[in-house]
């Protein structure tokens, strides 16, 4: 299990390169699941659409 504070470095990781955003996200793994304490903006690329999301929309 992989477990980072992701929502604070998009504009970083946006930067890096293809080989490290899949070590980061693997293409084979479908399933995933973001947890956020702020609002969902921007996970749903990384998630998926086999992916799900807990956060604090209001």
């Amino acid at each position: 299990m992989l477990s980072f504070n992701f929502i604070c470095i998009f504009d970083r990781f946006e930067k890096q390169s293809a080989d490290y955003k899949n070590m980061i996200f693997p293409s084979h793994i479908k399933a995933r699941l973001a947890i956020e304490m702020g609002v969902s903006f921007g996970w749903r690329e990384y998630i998926r659409e086999n992916g799900a999301k807990i956060t604090n929309d209001q």
